[in-house]
């Protein structure tokens, strides 16, 4: 199975896609799961605010929404990603766009392996993970 990434005609910023599908590999395979098929799905805020009100019941924007597929160990899933997000936050940050791309993506990623941010708990050991494998990455 692979990582895909789409764009769903939209123009999303320069990143280094080979590197993001071997890095998110690597994070799949560092939880003791195998990988399976996912999709990256970068969409508009208004898209995924459909999809967050379709699918979820929510009423607000988000940067990332996942959905898990995965059974029996392997890893399997949608994960679409607001490009509009990933951009405000990066100049919020005032980081390149590219880390906030890859910071969500392993978000997303996260959720797929089990991993929540329902409450504050959670969310911490959810940004811990993310900065960990973040930091590792840059290395």
């Amino acid at each position: 199975m692979a990582i895909r990434i789409y764009n769903n005609e939209i123009k999303v910023p320069v990143f280094e896609r080979r590197k993001m599908k071997v890095c998110m590999k690597e994070l799949v395979e560092k939880e003791g799961k195998k990988l399976g098929g996912i999709n990256y799905i970068f969409v508009s805020d208004e898209d995924l605010l459909e999809i967050n009100k379709k699918f979820l019941d929510h009423d607000f924007y988000t940067d990332v929404i996942s959905f898990d597929y995965s059974h029996d160990g392997i890893v399997e899933g949608e994960i679409y990603m607001s490009i509009d997000r990933i951009i405000e936050n990066a100049q919020k940050m005032k980081i390149a766009c590219s880390e906030e791309i890859y910071r969500i993506c392993v978000h997303g990623l996260l959720h797929l392996l089990s991993y929540s941010d329902g409450n504050s708990d959670e969310k911490e050991e959810m940004t811990r993970k993310e900065n960990e494998f973040l930091e590792n990455w840059k290395n």
